[in-house]
């Protein structure tokens, strides 16, 4: 079988041996057991191989430093190795969500702490542009959305605003994206992840202000609860 080798470079922004103060990014095996808490590696570059029509997965870890980061984004050029080339098209992100687990399970010697769990597709600058002063701007971004709409029937829809912070802006985009998606006969197609699978009396008040606000723009919310047997 023909293979090909490809090789990914991955810029390593503000980079810093004290990681604990800056962010830091680096490149893992998807193999790797990668907690929260686990201190960044070394590895600045990541070779994958795959056979024709086989996939292969590589991760991208990013940390944040003392300060959190807001607005990060993803994403990814075309691929290049001796033996050819794999346009960005064929290549899909996705973000990992986290666990926290309070109490392993009873076979695994595996510490407490926050474990990756599900994988949320990143459809990149998918969705509309939106300021307060113009509203929704999809001259850029509409067709793409269409055609996700026909290939994917559904798709969750990220918030760029702090719900905490920033309600107003929040419930406004809402509003504005409401609006637009129902215009398009598109709004039963979209949903919001809100905070994944709350276990904590925090967790699950940010849950109801996040709920509050979204309820009040008619976009379908979506939040998956850990079940604990008694």
């Amino acid at each position: 079988m023909h293979r090909i080798a490809l090789s990914l470079i991955v810029g390593l922004a503000g980079l810093s041996p004290l990681w604990s103060q800056e962010p830091v990014i680096w490149v893992a095996s998807p193999w790797q057991h990668v907690l929260r808490s686990s201190e960044p590696g070394e590895a600045e570059s990541a070779e994958i191989v795959a056979g024709r029509n086989e996939y292969e997965p590589l991760r991208v870890i990013i940390r944040a430093g003392v300060e959190a980061l807001a607005n990060v984004r993803v994403e990814a050029s075309a691929l290049t190795g001796p033996e050819g080339r794999i346009d960005a098209s064929n290549i899909t992100l996705f973000r990992e969500h986290y666990i926290n687990i309070d109490k392993p399970s009873h076979a695994s010697n595996a510490p407490t702490g926050w474990y990756p769990d599900a994988l949320i597709p990143i459809l990149g600058d998918i969705w509309p542009k939106w300021t307060p002063e113009d509203g929704i701007d999809d001259s850029h971004s509409g067709e793409r959305l269409r055609r996700m709409v026909q290939d994917r029937h559904v798709n969750s829809l990220c918030v760029p605003f702090a719900y905490r912070t920033e309600p107003e802006k929040c419930r406004d985009y809402l509003r504005d994206m409401a609006a637009y998606l129902r215009s398009k006969g598109w709004l039963d197609l979209a949903y919001i992840y809100m905070e994944d699978e709350p276990n904590n009396a925090e967790q699950y008040e940010i849950v109801r202000q996040q709920g509050e606000l979204i309820r009040e723009s008619g976009i379908k919310r979506l939040c998956t609860e850990q079940t604990i047997p008694f």
